[in-house]
């Protein structure tokens, strides 16, 4: 049940009670339905069909694509896999397009990305998946794939303006928006780049990040995308979360991180973020904690712990179900086929005070 379907629901309830005897001409305001997510709980998911590492992944209409990364024996793939998780959604199977899902709730092949490639980003945009840069033949990319689920096809489109890895992307507002990442051009990783659909042109913004953000991640939360965490060239993790407002093209701050992170999994969930795993430079390891923000990303508060440590992993939203999705428990790579779901129970919220009629 959505919230707008639950919030309703509660109204209709509250107006079809009848007052009790000698009650004053105040009623009680109606409850919300919201997610708790200082309540949730980590639960095993449908493995992968092999294990997967630094591939890039983004959601269409409730279903999740996870293209490339790093398969067994450090092999980069090329495959493309494709989810729809067994729970009803919004969407018209009409508005989902392609055959390339004959059961839900199991993972299927789609076609392969063109190229094998690792460490690239994602987004999906009007109905098409996006991918941008990465790694291919363990070279630095500006290589830009869409791929039309209904046709299952990819193709190439105009390429980045810098080599990109590393970085991290959102759709916002029909414009595609690449965010950091490590390159082979000197300051580029301290670029935001801007890619139009419309007139299929991509738009660089030079020096528009404070320092350089490699393995950071980013989501949309409100009107603005979040930037958080990632690491300098020094190999130094961060912790800062930064807002970007696309409409004012203008910075501010959020709360940081209680834990730097690098190469970790953020998502979003009824506009509070859950920053997961991560590596720890310092120790030279994986980290298995989380952290849940509060609303817009102003302040944090510590998570339920994932089972173990993950880093390197891909993680999305589906409706209220956060999925991490592969990655290892290791620095370096050592791909798993592991998928964890983080379930939230819905809560009923009273509002005080009373709203006369």
């Amino acid at each position: 049940m959505t919230k707008n379907i639950a919030y309703a629901l509660a109204v209709l309830l509250s107006a079809l009670a009848l007052p009790a005897s000698g009650a004053s001409d105040e009623q009680e305001q109606p409850a919300e339905y919201r997610v708790d997510l200082n309540k949730g709980v980590w639960l095993k998911g449908p493995s992968l069909p092999s294990a997967r590492q630094d591939a890039a992944a983004a959601v269409i209409a409730d279903r999740i694509y996870l293209v490339g990364g790093f398969g067994p024996h450090d092999r980069q793939m090329s495959s493309t896999l494709v989810f729809e998780p067994a729970v009803a959604t919004e969407f018209d199977t009409q508005d989902r397009g392609g055959p390339i899902v004959p059961h839900v709730g199991e993972w299927t092949y789609a076609a392969n990305i063109p190229e094998p490639v690792d460490h690239a980003a994602a987004a999906g945009l009007d109905g098409y998946l996006y991918v941008a840069g990465g790694r291919i033949e363990n070279l630095v990319s500006n290589k830009f794939w869409r791929y039309d689920p209904i046709d299952d096809q990819w193709v190439e489109m105009p390429s980045m303006p810098y080599p990109r890895y590393g970085a991290t992307m959102q759709a916002f507002d029909g414009k595609l928006y690449l965010i950091g990442g490590q390159s082979s051009h000197g300051n580029d990783e301290q670029s935001l780049m801007i890619f139009d659909p419309q007139t299929s042109e991509w738009r660089s913004k030079p020096y528009e990040l404070g320092i350089e953000r490699i393995a950071s991640a980013s989501a949309v939360i409100g009107n603005r995308i979040a930037l958080v965490g990632g690491r300098n060239r020094d190999e130094i993790n961060l912790s800062a979360c930064e807002l970007f407002d696309p409409v004012r093209d203008r910075w501010s701050a959020c709360s940081h991180l209680h834990e730097a992170r690098s190469g970790f999994g953020l998502a979003v969930v009824n506009n509070r973020m859950v920053a997961i795993g991560g590596e720890d430079l310092l120790r030279d390891s994986c980290t298995q904690t989380s952290e849940i923000s509060e609303d817009n990303g102003y302040g944090w508060m510590n998570g339920p712990w994932l089972p173990f440590p993950r880093h390197g992993m891909a993680v999305v939203t589906v409706g209220q179900t956060v999925w991490v999705i592969g990655g290892t428990s290791y620095v370096g790579t050592a791909p798993i086929d592991g998928v964890l779901r983080f379930v939230s129970p819905v809560v009923k919220v009273k509002f005080r005070g009373r709203a006369r009629k």
